[in-house]
């Protein structure tokens, strides 16, 4: 008998797998995003009565930050680190790396059981993973509140309180730069990331310098962004090595400014 998490449980999918589980004898976490929405955890409390003591469910959208972090005490309870170790992700930073390495290998010792303290230890830390080489990383490394916060300032100092002007001017900034004559026979979307994104790309980076295919790289970049698929954009993003590098670069000097 083994501990397995489930994350997803109010999935169709993940309810057969967690069905199987519980069949074969296993002890299942389960994850779902909102433990207070009985409609969607209706199926999980039948199965919590058929096999009492060994299913528990967890409240955790994978989709937001902090869900499986130190501060979660549900995440380390169940020990969800060890499930994204299970798959192949591994902390990047080396004192994270040492320490995980240290956990695997005790781990081979059969009923070994990895601390809270050490679990909340590993938890401070971001896990990846990579289908083949290592390789620097922007999206996943950088933080979203330094962008933030180093875009509010660029904003505040230019533009003062006139915030839809900053929108407005930042927008037709980012047009001339680009070379894009109009945006109105865009999906609503698409225009509305434009909006957004417009100034957050002001404050990182004077791209009107850029190589044209670097611009016009961006432009796909930002489309894809307001689109159906994340994918697209992050595949787009992260073939752009100039933004990634303006952003990685944007993230580092607003947080020695701090």
């Amino acid at each position: 008998m083994s501990r397995v998490c489930v994350t997803g449980a109010a999935g169709f999918i993940a309810s057969h797998v967690i069905i199987d589980l519980l069949e074969d004898g296993h002890v299942v976490h389960a994850t779902v995003r909102d433990l207070g929405d009985d409609t969607k955890r209706a199926h999980l409390d039948v199965l919590e009565e058929r096999y009492p003591g060994k299913l528990q469910c967890f409240e955790a959208d994978l989709l937001e930050p902090g869900s499986l972090d130190a501060d979660n005490d549900e995440a380390i309870d169940s020990g969800a680190w060890w499930f994204y170790a299970h798959l192949g992700f591994r902390p990047r930073d080396k004192e994270a790396t040492k320490l995980a390495d240290t956990e695997l290998r005790r781990a081979e010792k059969k009923g070994y059981r990895s601390s809270k303290v050490t679990l909340r230890e590993l938890a401070d830390y971001p896990v990846y993973f990579w289908l083949a080489r290592k390789r620097q990383d922007v999206l996943p490394v950088v933080c979203t509140d330094t962008i933030s916060l180093g875009v509010l300032d660029y904003v505040s100092t230019r533009f003062g309180s006139k915030r839809e002007k900053a929108a407005r001017d930042c927008s037709q900034q980012l047009a001339d730069a680009l070379g894009v004559d109009s945006i109105a026979d865009w999906p609503t979307d698409e225009q509305l990331m434009w909006h957004r994104l417009s100034p957050v790309i002001a404050a990182i980076a004077d791209v009107q310098e850029w190589p044209q295919a670097d611009r016009a790289a961006l432009v796909d970049v930002i489309r894809a962004k307001g689109g159906v698929r994340e994918k697209d954009y992050v595949t787009l993003f992260d073939a752009h090595k100039r933004l990634r590098r303006a952003v990685a670069a944007f993230a580092a000097k607003v947080e020695a400014s701090e």
